[in-house]
Formats: structure tokens, sequence, C-alpha cells
């Protein structure tokens, strides 16, 4: 965009932006000779927009608007909430330090004791007497059926009501991938007293030779209609450690 020198202004093309925090401004900029013009402009365009104007042989004017000039709706701010959801976890899978600690060997052992209890299968194998104690807890603990225990898993939810004419421009190329915590925080503006409490995560061997990454499963956002014109968009991050090469890690 360049003034033509043949009106009092020209304007260029208005930009929309989203920041991460799931907000936008409107930008838009005009030129002219000289600053009446623009000054006058910037008295028509009223207290809804913030304004620098700057000097030069074409003076500029840059007005910012907190929403999205093309539809007219401002950029909600999202909500975010953190939620523990509780479920059973397997023994096995659990990261109780007794069972973690257990190889292989020793877990196979206890599962073929566990089917034929009547044959005296050794728990541990010749050489790894520092298991015996933790299988022999562990074997009891599933001969009388206890197998799983309480676990929770950790939601990270961002949320934001608009018209159902509201282009949302939050990034949505992770869906079914697992993002670290520092990937989560800078693509989305998680405020700090949400991240503030997020596992740092990352990978780890477990005993039992499985490698997991630590990490938050973007599930696809969802739309629910709230009204006759209003919809409910979400984002939703789970937190688990998942074995490797089950997803993508971003």
């Amino acid at each position: 965009m360049a003034w033509n020198g043949t009106t009092n202004y020209v304007e260029g093309p208005a930009t929309y932006t989203t920041n991460t925090d799931g907000s936008g401004t409107t930008v838009r900029t005009f030129q002219a000779s000289g600053s009446a013009q623009l000054e006058a402009l910037q008295d028509s365009l009223g207290t809804s927009y913030s304004y620098e104007l700057q000097e030069g042989p074409v003076w500029t004017l840059t007005a910012t608007l907190s929403y999205n000039i093309n539809t007219g709706e401002t950029a909600p701010t999202p909500q975010w909430t953190f939620t523990n959801t509780r479920g059973s976890q397997h023994i096995f899978d659990s990261n109780i330090a007794l069972v973690s600690n257990l190889d292989t060997d020793t877990r196979e052992r206890i599962r073929a004791r566990l089917k034929n209890p009547q044959v005296p299968i050794p728990l541990v194998k010749r050489g790894s007497d520092s298991q015996l104690s933790n299988a022999t807890i562990v074997y009891k603990w599933l001969s009388a059926n206890v197998d799983s225990r309480l676990a929770t898993t950790i939601n990270v939810t961002r949320t934001i009501t608009v018209s159902k004419s509201y282009v949302n421009s939050w990034a949505q190329n992770n869906g079914g991938y697992v993002l670290s915590r520092s990937t989560l925080i800078s693509n989305t503006g998680c405020p700090n007293y949400i991240y503030s409490r997020l596992p740092i995560g990352g990978y780890k061997n477990r005993s039992n030779g499985l490698r997991v990454y630590g990490g938050y499963l973007e599930i696809p956002e969802d739309r629910q209609d709230v009204s006759n014109n209003q919809v409910q968009l979400s984002s939703t991050w789970i937190y688990d450690e998942y074995p490797e090469g089950w997803y993508q890690i971003v």
C-alpha cells in the first residue's frame, strides 16, 4: 500500500491476528501526505482503537482493534480447566515402587504361577533373590484378586463460547499427537495458574523394558451448541505416559 497523492488518505488491507491465548486483534493502516487528514480520521474512528501515528514523507496511522473486524465479534478470553479423571489401573501398569522394580521375567513367573497354582514355579529366577520379597507381595495381591488400583489422568481444557458465525483461529494441526509440556504452553498460551500444575513429563524406561513418554495427547476441537446462535468450542489435552511409538511426539 502507498498513498497515491490524490485523496485525503488511503487504507491498506485489514489484518486479523489470533494470539496464543485465543484473543485477537485487527490492525488497519492508513497513509496520507500530512498529519491533519489522519488525525481527523482518528477522531472519526473513535476510542475503540488504539493508535500509532508515524511522521515521514508519507504519514502513517496504525489503528489496532481488539476484535475481528470482518465478523465484528470480540475474541473472548478462553476459560481454562484442570481436572483429574479417575479410573482403574492394573497393578503391572502402575508406578508402585515394589511393582515397577520387578523385571519382565519375574512378572511372567507370577502370571504363570497364578494360572497354575498347583505347580511350584519359583517367583524369581536364580540370581534375582533381591526381587523375591516384592514378587511374593504382588503374587499375594493378585491371588486375592487385588489386581488394580485407583488411578487419575490429568485433563487440561480450553473453552470459549461464541456465535456460530465466529471463525476460530486456534491451531488445529496437532489433533491426535502428544505434545510436550513446553509445546503445549507455547502453542496455546496456557496461563500460569494451569501450567504450574502440569507434570514435566518426558521419556522414561520402565523396569519391564517398556519405554514411555509422559506428554499431553491433543483431542481435536469439540463444538457444542449452547443456544440457537451460540456454540461452545473446546480443546482438550490428556496427560499420560504413552508407550513409545503409539503417537507422534511434537
